[in-house]
């Protein structure tokens, strides 16, 4: 009798530590069947592509890294890879860390003080109270339909010299989008009609695209230029007024790496160029036409990456809600046209190269806003 209530007692005890921490993850290639949208949009993401199996520039990062401390791929790994301080076992850990950011890091867990923890066994958490599944138990999460699961990774990290690198939740707080409710997920995972699973009901459901700075249909008209010119006597002024205009945090946001260039040129009726606010280097040139937060090393070398920075050089990104004036003085000689574009980098030229990297994905520059003024 006394062993028999030990088996049940234990069993007891087993099954409650289960339903607390025994979920086991799944690759996504056991949510595929249902939700075939879903994953064929996850793919493409980010989120699937964080690892340094599948990024290259996070890979490069890595190695520079490496360098100097041999940490920097277990701290980085935390986000870039969850399913290694989620799974149960190294060995899952290992089967599903080129999965990234998997389904089941945001789907079969739930933030747990500034990390996640995994829930229930055999539930898995979605944004629909009155989900029903034929594979497995759903239940509604409160986080997904919130910022909270997102902020968990894209919040405020800090470098080894303890200041914030990555402020994605500060800023987000203290813009006017979350004050009215205005979600992660409402402007990076717009709704559209269709099915969360193939034998699901018609519903509103989210795009798991998870649409960032790698994708320019985001950055389009995110931002806002306005030209006001009035003529003195040899020369132009010129005022120009740059709006963050859709971005519910500062723009660029996350990797301090990011940057926003203002071009300007002044042509004249042929489209020969007269005047340019930079030629090659706008941080040399007209460091207030970048909008980037620039880090710099104890020997003040910039830009550095987060692991070597000590320190913040300037943070001259647009900040939420922000409208910010530049002004400039133009030779007026023949001036016919002032155009002014807005340019999007994922990491400054020097960096890349650096790293030896040239996939046209890290390179390309991607105009988000352009503007232009004709004085004839």
């Amino acid at each position: 009798m006394r062993m028999r209530l030990s088996i049940i007692c234990l069993t007891a005890g087993l099954f409650l530590l289960q339903g607390v921490h025994g979920q086991e993850l799944e690759s996504s290639a056991a949510c595929a069947d249902c939700h075939v949208q879903a994953v064929i949009e996850w793919q493409t993401s980010r989120h699937a592509l964080s690892t340094a199996a599948t990024n290259p520039f996070y890979a490069a990062m890595l190695r520079w890294a490496a360098a100097v401390d041999d940490e920097a791929q277990d701290k980085c790994d935390v986000c870039h890879v969850p399913v290694k301080s989620l799974a149960s076992t190294a060995e899952m850990a290992r089967q599903l860390e080129d999965e990234g950011v998997t389904c089941d890091v945001c789907h079969a867990t739930q933030p747990h003080g500034k990390w996640l923890r995994l829930h229930t066994a055999g539930v898995k958490l979605g944004p629909s109270h009155d989900a029903v599944s034929v594979v497995h138990a759903s239940q509604f999460s409160e986080h997904l339909v919130s910022s909270r699961q997102c902020l968990t990774c894209h919040a405020n990290l800090e470098s080894a010299h303890g200041f914030a690198f990555c402020s994605t939740q500060k800023e987000y707080l203290a813009s006017s989008f979350s004050k009215k409710g205005v979600t992660c997920q409402d402007c990076h995972m717009p709704a559209m009609e269709g099915k969360t699973a193939e034998l699901g009901k018609i519903r509103q459901v989210h795009s798991h695209r998870f649409y960032g700075g790698y994708n320019p249909e985001i950055l389009l008209n995110c931002a806002a230029l306005e030209l006001v010119v009035s003529r003195e006597e040899t020369q132009l002024a010129l005022a120009v007024k740059v709006k963050n205009r859709t971005v519910g945090h500062a723009l660029p946001t996350g990797s301090p790496m990011r940057a926003v260039y203002l071009s300007l040129k002044a042509l004249d009726r042929d489209g020969t160029l007269i005047w340019q606010n930079y030629q090659s280097n706008p941080l040399l040139e007209d460091p207030d036409a970048v909008f980037m937060r620039l880090l710099e090393d104890e020997a003040g070398r910039a830009p550095a990456p987060p692991w070597l920075a000590s320190r913040v050089r300037f943070d001259q990104r647009l900040q939420p809600d922000e409208v910010r004036e530049l002004s400039y003085d133009i030779p007026a000689a023949n001036v016919a046209t002032i155009s002014a574009v807005l340019q999007y980098r994922l990491a400054p030229p020097a960096i890349l190269q650096k790293l030896n990297l040239y996939d046209e994905s890290l390179s390309t520059i991607v105009t988000i806003a352009a503007a232009r003024y004709d004085l004839e």
